[in-house]
């Protein structure tokens, strides 16, 4: 054991603001930290509220990019800490889960075999055992695999930009919430309506994403994994 490596971690994560910011690496340290403190489930974790409003905004930003991947690994370390992933973001996963195609290498499509979705897979169905309590049921097809996800469309990149277009560094979400909703089309509108059903503290979230989310007049982006 380090000693003081506890202290570091719990610091790191407590630091919410820095979690509402597109930022992968930061997220899943966030959420590799949370099954470190834990040992996977098998102990509390004892996170801060600071700490879960952390996850909390890793989980919006994830849902908002529609990136099954990393909200499972919220809502696994959620639970770990005897929290409740919003319904909105597991009942997503489920239907996302429920979209996987297994299939026989040789009749698989582009992407190349090198770049399918077996990590989100995998994810995807702990996240699954853990909160319906069943997982790797789908019939395997034998030989090579590849894995392939359902298509998903995220929406950050233009919530980013809408932000950026009506100069939202004030951060107020009920007073901007009109002139950005006006900026995106309909389905982002709606994935954006959804996030923002899917957790109380979405305000606290977007007045930290709008005030540091776009530096430099750039709108910020989310690079795929």
């Amino acid at each position: 054991m380090v000693s003081g490596l506890d202290q570091r971690l719990h610091a790191f994560a407590d630091n919410s603001a820095q979690f509402a910011v597109p930022n992968r690496k930061a997220a899943y340290e966030l959420t590799h930290i949370v099954f470190y403190l834990s040992d996977y489930g098998r102990r509390a974790p004892e996170l801060s509220p600071a700490a879960v409003q952390s996850l909390t905004h890793v989980g919006l930003l994830a849902f908002l990019d529609q990136d099954a991947d990393l909200l499972s690994e919220v809502c696994v370390s959620l639970r770990y800490c005897g929290e409740t992933p919003s319904a909105i973001w597991e009942d997503w996963l489920t239907r996302h889960h429920q979209g996987f195609a297994l299939l026989e290498a040789d009749k698989a499509a582009a992407p190349p075999l090198s770049r399918d979705d077996y990590h989100m897979y995998v994810v995807s169905s702990w996240h699954q055992a853990l909160c319906a309590g069943s997982c790797f049921d789908e019939r395997i097809p034998e030989g090579a695999l590849r894995f392939q996800r359902p298509a998903q469309q995220g929406v950050l990149h233009q919530l980013s930009q809408a932000v950026f277009q009506v100069g939202a560094q004030a951060g107020d979400w009920q007073a901007l919430r009109a002139q950005i909703s006006a900026r995106l089309s309909e389905s982002t509108y709606e994935v954006l309506c959804a996030a923002e059903r899917s957790s109380a503290g979405f305000e606290t979230f977007f007045e930290a994403f709008a005030r540091r989310g776009i530096a430099g007049g750039s709108v910020a982006r989310v690079k795929n994994a």
